[in-house]
């Protein structure tokens, strides 16, 4: 017998995490992308660009893209990847290939796009005097088994050349990925040792190989051949690939081409792990539904040239292997390699195929690893280097699959439901099984999804949070995965499963908790009560000191408490029946009516400045203490800037307010209104403080709000108000301001121009008019865009009706006199900050209005903004408290 050396040598660096574009996630391999995969192998620490073939980028889009736009040539595309919508350019050598990449991801039609990797053959060169391999795997006697079967295995290589090997082995016509041609001539010789090996291995009678050409490259092969070769070979009915080759960097176009042979088309697909020696990852043996494949001895050890890690699923020999020359018909070459292993893993796949020809690729793999033989040292299970062990024919081919009627659901469109609290026990009992399930999360909170460790498996957990998709997974073997989560409430779906594919006979744990939701709590309280999980305990905790109670069936729970002092901070959070604590909230009791008062308007605004800004604040806006028209839509426009209104006298700041700003460390103050208003005086004391002053004025109250209305978004709606009074405008302006929707001022029978300008630019497609007919005209209505109308009998009554009509939390209000402008101009702004309505009352009484929606509403705070002389005792006294 000849021997004779076969030899690639080629190393493979690896590339910047910044070159990839992915797809979306499907429901068939959630939270695995090669973002994902790139940050589990380390990817995104290194860059290289020779490692891409010819400068080429796989481009795949869902319009035609004008490649010469981003310095691209059009180079061939092979048919089956452009009949999937790809295409394939070069970059210019002026060009930079990362930059090409940037610029084509900011295209939306773009829909992925990539390098075009190396990829190269795995298979060393040694010495040997026996071929051990199939009585080693029990592949020798269990080829005879007797069937009436047909398979067929695609061997994606460098060619197939004829040898006796192959005398009784049906073999298709193949395909040569570069000429699109049948010509599969081997000048290298890997594809036919590999292919000798399934010869060897297989039933001849009943296996049918399918050769299909990469290149005459030795190591110079793009993974777009690849890519090509798999759709080639799911075109011909291929039920199991052998891919003997492969690269350190994944590709997303690749892994899509498996993904679609594995479960669309029940192709079994079997690759290399690698022949570094070491945990790096190597594609396409590391993408999860690929059989990863490592070699062992005749002693039955891992070879110190097998790649080894988290993605090994088996190992097969692959030292000291003997098969088919590509020279001569009756000459054997004898190598080392991964390579070599992985056709001997093909070759018991297809005989497990030819005996039950009906099974999934999952059940296939089981089958294999289930029955594998692992040294007793390694018994514990599944190991880094053998994967689930060396393959064992005999005992594969009889092995019985398990029992998985009672398996929680694959279908993402089917999960099972399970409630906050109750823990779920199962296992993942096949490969590539994700279990799915559904939480409904009854009101807006935290929620923690804790998923337990499993041995030798790295548990990962995927979950839909909006319209995005989140991935869980730490990256280790054996670790919990755990989370808190912001929800609303609404249906999430989760899925579990292992992110490498492995299966288990061990169970996982998985259980969702909710923290409590609970309103405010204020100083005359004697129970804190709200929902939580049904059936857990519910803890009040102050301090060292902890008051419990008990959530029943409906969720809702009421712990006693004694009266705590305003200030006091409450922890509550609960203990779930399976064990799991809740995230935890904190309360601070409130006051059950807050009064902030001072001996002048100016002094209000100030403490209100230091109540909502107790830390300071980068910007202020600061307003003329008399004229309410310039500062009367000021309020979303100090929210969005989270700055305080400060008031201020035409020509002179007073000391109060110039301290308050020093205390607040302002670096600039927005100054709302012209010289009139606001004198320049004023400006130059500011700028003398060393803060930057922009001012925002107008020729009128009218285009002062316009003015406003163009520093904030466009959110399509606007608010209409009388400009010529100012308790409508003010009423809104909590609603208007957390909205971000502008207030523009109008004439009660007149809309001026610059008013219906300001809409337009805007693109306001939604307004609403605050008042009724005699404050905004059916007139003016008629021109606004889809008006609502909020009116009332007086300022009063428009005030309940903005809160009952845009359906307002009323869980605490703010309370301020509807007969002056400052109180109400200043508070407005905190109010927003707070999520609270603003309600006006009269002086000493409350308006039928005001009380009737006080009774209406289970209201647990009132911040009350005036002394006094605007709010009297007597209207504090009637504001109700509900327990």
């Amino acid at each position: 017998m000849k021997r004779k050396a076969i030899i690639f040598a080629s190393a493979f660096t690896l590339l910047t995490a910044s070159l990839f574009y992915g797809n979306p996630v499907s429901a068939e391999k959630p939270g695995r992308t090669v973002q994902h995969l790139q940050k589990k192998t380390g990817l995104y620490k290194a860059k290289a660009e020779y490692s891409i073939f010819n400068r080429q980028i796989i481009i795949k889009t869902s319009k035609p893209v004008d490649l010469s736009k981003y310095g691209l040539k059009a180079v061939n595309t092979p048919p089956h990847m452009k009949k999937r919508g790809f295409v394939i350019g070069s970059v210019q050598a002026e060009n930079g290939i990362g930059e090409t990449l940037s610029k084509l991801k900011k295209n939306k039609d773009v829909q992925l796009a990539e390098p075009n990797y190396l990829t190269r053959s795995y298979q060393s060169l040694n010495e040997a005097n026996l071929q051990y391999a199939l009585t080693k795997t029990g592949l020798d006697n269990a080829k005879n088994i007797t069937t009436a079967n047909q398979v067929k295995v695609a061997v994606i290589d460098s060619g197939f050349n004829n040898h006796e090997i192959f005398d009784g082995l049906s073999v298709s016509p193949g395909y040569n990925i570069e000429t699109n041609g049948s010509d599969v001539t081997d000048e290298i010789g890997h594809g036919t040792f590999v292919s000798g090996l399934i010869a060897l291995g297989s039933k001849k009678s009943n296996t049918t190989i399918l050769p299909i050409k990469l290149s005459n490259q030795e190591d110079n092969i793009p993974v777009s051949a690849s890519v090509e070769a798999i759709y080639k070979a799911i075109e011909l009915g291929a039920d199991v690939i052998n891919m003997s080759y492969g690269s350190p960097s994944p590709s997303e176009t690749e892994y899509d081409a498996l993904v679609e042979a594995y479960y669309e088309h029940g192709i079994v697909l079997v690759a290399a792990s690698g022949n570094s020696g070491d945990e790096t990852y190597h594609y396409p043996a590391s993408y999860p539904e690929v059989i990863s494949v490592g070699a062992t001895n005749s002693a039955d050890e891992i070879t110190d040239f097998s790649t080894f890690g988290d993605a090994m699923d088996i190992a097969a020999p692959g030292q000291d292997i003997i098969s088919a020359s590509n020279e001569n018909t009756n000459e054997y070459f004898i190598g080392d390699g991964t390579s070599y292993s992985t056709p001997l893993v093909s070759s018991l796949t297809s005989l497990i195929l030819l005996k039950h020809k009906n099974l999934t690729p999952q059940q296939v793999e089981y089958m294999l690893e289930k029955s594998a033989f692992i040294p007793t040292k390694y018994q514990q299970g599944w190991n880094i280097g053998y994967g689930y062990g060396r393959i064992n024919a005999a005992s594969a081919l009889s092995t019985a699959l398990p029992n998985t009627t009672a398996d929680t659901s694959d279908e993402y469109s089917q999960p099972l439901n399970i409630g906050l609290g109750v823990a779920k026990t199962e296992k993942l009992a096949l490969p590539q099984d994700i279990d799915f399930y559904l939480v409904n999360v009854p009101y807006s909170g935290q929620m923690k999804v804790e998923l337990s460790g499993v041995q030798n498996i790295d548990m990962a957990l995927w979950f839909q949070n909006g319209d995005k998709d989140e991935l869980i997974d730490d990256g280790y073997l054996g670790e919990k995965e755990s989370k808190v989560i912001s929800v609303k409430p609404g249906k999430y779906t989760f899925g579990i499963y292992d992110y490498n594919g492995h299966w288990s006979n061990i169970n996982y744990q998985f259980k969702a908790s909710l923290n409590p939701a609970v309103g405010l709590v204020n100083d005359k309280d004697t129970t804190v009560k709200g929902k939580a999980n049904p059936g857990s305990a519910v803890h009040v905790k102050n301090g060292s000191t902890i008051y419990k109670g008990t959530a029943s069936q409906d969720g809702s729970f009421s712990v006693i408490i004694p009266k705590f002092a305003a200030g006091t901070n409450l922890t509550i959070y609960s203990v779930d029946k399976s064990g799991l604590t809740s995230p935890s909230i904190t309360r601070s009791v409130i006051k059950h009516v807050d009064r902030v008062a001072g001996k002048d308007r100016f002094e209000v605004a100030v403490n209100l400045s230091k109540k909502g800004w107790a830390d300071g604040a980068n910007t202020i806006v600061l307003a003329n203490y008399l004229a309410f028209a310039d500062a009367l839509t000021a309020g979303p426009l100090a929210y969005k800037q989270n700055a305080p209104v400060l008031l201020t006298h035409p020509n002179q700041l007073t000391a109060m307010t110039k301290l308050e700003i020093s205390r607040l460390k302002a670096k600039k103050v927005i100054v709302v209104g012209g010289t009139g208003s606001v004198s320049d005086t004023v400006a130059n004391q500011l700028e003398q403080m060393g803060i930057t002053v922009e001012r925002i004025g107008g020729k009128d109250r009218f285009e002062v709000s316009a003015n406003i209305a163009k520093k904030l978004s466009n959110k399509g709606s606007a608010v209409i108000a009388n400009g010529l009074n100012f308790p409508d405008a003010l009423a809104i302006s909590p609603y208007a301001s957390r909205n971000e929707f502008p207030i523009l001022l109008t004439k009660p029978k007149e809309m001026p121009k610059v008013v219906s300008d300001q809409l337009k630019a805007k693109g306001v497609r939604t307004t609403i008019a605050v008042g009724g007919e005699a404050s905004v005209s059916n007139g003016v209505l008629a021109n606004m865009p889809q008006p609502t109308r909020i009116g009332g009998k007086d300022r009063y009554e428009v005030a309940t009706n903005i809160v009952n009509k845009l359906g307002l939390n009323t869980e605490r209000v703010a309370v301020t006199t509807g007969l002056t402008f400052a109180d109400a101009l200043t508070g407005s702004v905190y109010a927003a900050k707070n999520n609270m309505p603003l309600l006006l009352t009269k002086q000493n009484s409350l308006p039928a209005s005001t009380e009737q929606l006080f009774k209406n509403k289970a209201i647990r705070g009132y911040q009350v903004y005036g002394g006094k002389g605007s709010v009297s005792d007597n209207v504090i006294n009637k504001l109700p408290y509900k327990p």
